[in-house]
């Protein structure tokens, strides 16, 4: 009987030792490691389209530009897409009898849409990309190839929006346009950098 209570004591022993061992080595596996992200969990994608109006200044003078974005919003906030501008009318420089100049300019846009389900949010965007100079004289009918110069464009903004409807909305804000590579006599890049007013008409699914 001694002998026996001995056995089961020893198997016992061996049983608690066997299933903690077990149970550290499975304590012990690491874990996958997973891959951080800025945006977690499942993707809600939303589109938009937004004609934009905006006044700036051009070689001291007050001028309009018209064009729009339009884009993809990830899960209400990122957004990611394209916008382009060009010149509601020429703009002179110089003499009168100096060129008529025409700009446009568009590229890639991706901004932030900070608390957009509220009533009034604010958007932060930049544009980045080229565009191009073109200019005639005033006797020229058509632009010739020599008279056309390539830029480097960024121009980072901030709107305040309101939403207007569940599919609708209007902002106000600014920005400011840096222009680099301009090569035209009398004319520079500061000429036509610039900060511009805008007024922003924004449809699509939010």
């Amino acid at each position: 009987m001694h002998r026996t209570m001995k056995r089961l004591l020893f198997v016992t022993v061996v049983i608690l030792i066997t299933s903690g061992m077990a149970q550290s080595e499975v304590r012990t596996v690491p874990r996958e490691t997973q891959d951080e992200t800025l945006i977690t969990g499942k993707t809600r994608l939303g589109f938009f389209v937004a004609p934009v109006m905006k006044i700036t200044e051009l070689n001291d003078n007050v001028e309009a530009f018209t064009g729009g974005h339009a884009g993809l919003i990830i899960n209400r906030n990122f957004m990611i897409g394209v916008g382009g501008f060009g010149l509601a009318d020429d703009f002179e420089y110089g003499t009168a009898r100096d060129p008529l100049v025409d700009f446009g300019y568009g590229g890639l846009l991706v901004g932030y849409i900070n608390n957009s389900h509220e009533l009034i949010h604010l958007s932060v965007h930049s544009l980045i990309g080229g565009g191009g100079l073109c200019y005639r004289r005033w006797y020229d009918v058509w632009y010739d190839e020599q008279y056309i110069d390539a830029v480097f464009v960024l121009e980072p903004g901030l709107d305040l929006e309101l939403n207007v409807t569940r599919y609708f909305r209007i902002g106000l804000g600014g920005s400011y346009r840096l222009v680099y590579g301009v090569n035209f006599d009398d004319l520079s890049n500061y000429d036509v950098s610039g900060p511009a007013a805008s007024v922003t008409f924004k449809l699509g699914k939010f």
